[in-house]
């Protein structure tokens, strides 16, 4: 793999390695290198040799037990970050952690304090109570409260009768808060919205932006296994989103295939005061990196792409990922009773009929539906590749089927909306 860092990282690394290796506390990475034949601090020790690694896989991280791969003394465990599962479906990841800051967690908090926000709530899957208390910031000037999302209408009640002013939560979570916090009239009293998770599509940020009048929205990409990877600067946060982030090169290291293309991303961790510090981890994420002056006077810039086979799909060699439906459906915003969408892929490898595409639309009640045709027209125009072609020209070309679509009355909620779909016949 390329690096889009330069190799002076390697010293960071080199730290990083003989840290791990040299723990009293654990020995996972001892055990899965021993295992593979290779001694970190004898054979690792130039940028190459470390790029020779083995990966690091989420699975890896489920299957061992969290207190057997944490780098702190135990009594320094001060809580809990659990994933939601919905993302992969491949089981909870649990990430214990202690109770000193991480530089993400600075960076998410800052404009809150800069607008001098004194209570939030974070809308989560499982309760935990270590985020209640979990310090950014010495001062503790935030008083933080739990939500959960499989009882949105308390958690409304609550952000009422509280007076709370900020909160986190998905796109898809934030979306399904909104009729709960318009029946407690407590739109007007919401000044910060963080939104991570997922990405957010143009027409639930239009919505999202009418709805929360007052509020300051920050977008985020980071991961459980890591919240030091990247920030949203106030140029991207107050536009349509476009998952442009920033990598915070400062503290992660990170590989791409091929740094001018969309490929996997993989991290490894450039700093030791860290609970599991990740070594070349896999993060099933696609993403190009690439050099861009920014209006905030970044110059590195990082497209995500999404998760691979979860939000982007290759299909005879065309990539299809979540944001070109939500560019090609902007247009339709007026017809569509919510940002929601569910496209379904069907694909031969039995005979030569070519892939078929199935678009599933939810629409408002007065919407005349034998318009149809002409959507999935305006539809096909817009879905732009990045080869520069339109799925329209796809289908002339013969590579894939003509774009159907489909009216539903709704789709099932989940805290992280899948909406691609591929069956392989």
């Amino acid at each position: 793999m390329k690096n889009i860092q330069t190799s002076s990282d390697f010293k960071k690394i080199r730290r990083v390695l003989e840290f791990v290796w040299n723990s009293p506390y654990s020995s996972f990475y001892k055990d899965k290198y021993t295992k593979a034949g290779i001694n970190l601090i004898k054979d690792i020790n130039s940028m190459e040799d470390f790029k020779k690694l083995p990966f690091l896989t989420r699975e890896e991280i489920i299957k061992t037990d969290p207190y057997e791969r944490i780098y702190f003394p135990k009594e320094k465990i001060k809580g809990a970050q659990f994933s939601s599962s919905t993302t992969g479906g491949k089981g909870i990841l649990i990430m214990l952690k202690a109770g000193f800051p991480h530089p993400a967690d600075k960076l998410a908090v800052q404009k809150a304090l800069d607008l001098k926000i004194k209570t939030a709530m974070i809308v989560v899957v499982s309760s935990a109570a270590w985020a209640i208390n979990r310090p950014a910031f010495k001062d503790k000037s935030i008083t933080r409260y739990l939500g959960s999302i499989h009882n949105l209408e308390n958690a409304a009640i609550v952000i009422k009768e509280l007076r709370i002013e900020g909160f986190a939560a998905t796109s898809s979570i934030l979306e399904q808060l909104i009729p709960h916090l318009i029946k407690q009239k407590a739109l007007d009293q919401i000044r910060y919205i963080s939104v991570g998770g997922e990405p957010c599509s143009p027409l639930r940020f239009d919505y999202f932006k009418k709805t929360f009048k007052n509020a300051y929205f920050r977008f985020a990409y980071n991961l459980t296994e890591s919240r030091a990877t990247s920030y949203v600067c106030d140029f991207y946060n107050n536009k349509p989103p476009e998952n442009i982030v920033h990598p915070l090169t400062q503290y992660t290291y990170f590989e791409v295939n091929n740094p001018e293309e969309e490929s996997e991303l993989v991290l490894t961790s450039l700093y030791t005061k860290t609970e599991f510090p990740i070594i070349r981890y896999k993060t099933g994420d696609m993403a190009k990196v690439y050099q861009e002056e920014c209006e905030c006077g970044r110059s590195m810039k990082m497209k995500i792409y999404g998760r691979i086979g979860m939000d982007n799909v290759r299909v005879k060699g065309n990539l299809i990922y979540r944001e070109q439906i939500d560019k090609a459906i902007y247009p339709l915003g007026k017809y569509l009773s919510a940002a929601a969408w569910k496209l379904f892929i069907t694909n031969s490898i039995k005979d030569k009929s070519l892939p078929k595409f199935k678009l599933q639309l939810i629409v408002k009640d007065n919407f005349n539906k034998n318009i149809k045709s002409d959507l999935e027209k305006l539809v096909s125009d817009n879905i732009h590749f990045l080869s520069g072609k339109t799925f329209s020209q796809l289908v002339e070309e013969k590579m894939f089927s003509a774009l159907k679509i489909e009216f539903v009355d709704g789709f099932q909620i989940s805290p992280k909306q899948k909406s691609i779909f591929v069956e392989t016949i």
